[in-house]
Parts: structure tokens; C-alpha cells; sequence
């Protein structure tokens, strides 16, 4: 149940990230510095954080891959929408 967190957050900032405009190398510091932001609220929220201050890198990594697994299924799902047109 305490990584539900860090996958939603992932999730939520694929979505959000593919509302940004600008430049790929822009877009990408903004979504590591969000996944940095959630990863270390996730090991506070469910009090990891009081044990190890490297759980902060583990949630981090798991909000990391759950916002690239979410953009993969996106361009899927986009590509898949383009060729039933």
C-alpha cells in the first residue's frame, strides 16, 4: 500500500508533462525535478524516511519509472488512435 503513492505521482506528472510546451530538454528537468519532489514526500509520507534517507532515491525511482512507463503507453495509445483514423 505505500508505494500506491509514488506510481500515481508518476502517472500524474506523465500527464502533466505532456501538457508542457517548450523544448524535450526542458520538458525532461521538469519531470525529474517534480519525480525528485514526490519522491521524497512519498518516503516521508510513509515514514521511510525516519530509517534511511537513501528510501528517498528508492521512491524516487519508482515515481521515475511509473512516469516513463505512463508516457510509453501514451505514444502507444496515441499511435494506436492515428491508424484507426
Amino acid at each position: 500500500m505505500n508505494e500506491i503513492f509514488p506510481v500515481v505521482a508518476g502517472v500524474m506528472i506523465a500527464l502533466v508533462a505532456e501538457r508542457l510546451t517548450g523544448s524535450v530538454r526542458a520538458r525532461a528537468a521538469t519531470v525529474v525535478l517534480l519525480c525528485a519532489g514526490f519522491g521524497g514526500a512519498a518516503a516521508a509520507v510513509s515514514g521511510e524516511l525516519a530509517e534511511s534517507v537513501l528510501y528517498v532515491l528508492v521512491d524516487f525511482v519508482i515515481v521515475l519509472a511509473s512516469a516513463a512507463a505512463a508516457t510509453v503507453v501514451m505514444e502507444a495509445l496515441r499511435v494506436v488512435m492515428r491508424r484507426t483514423r
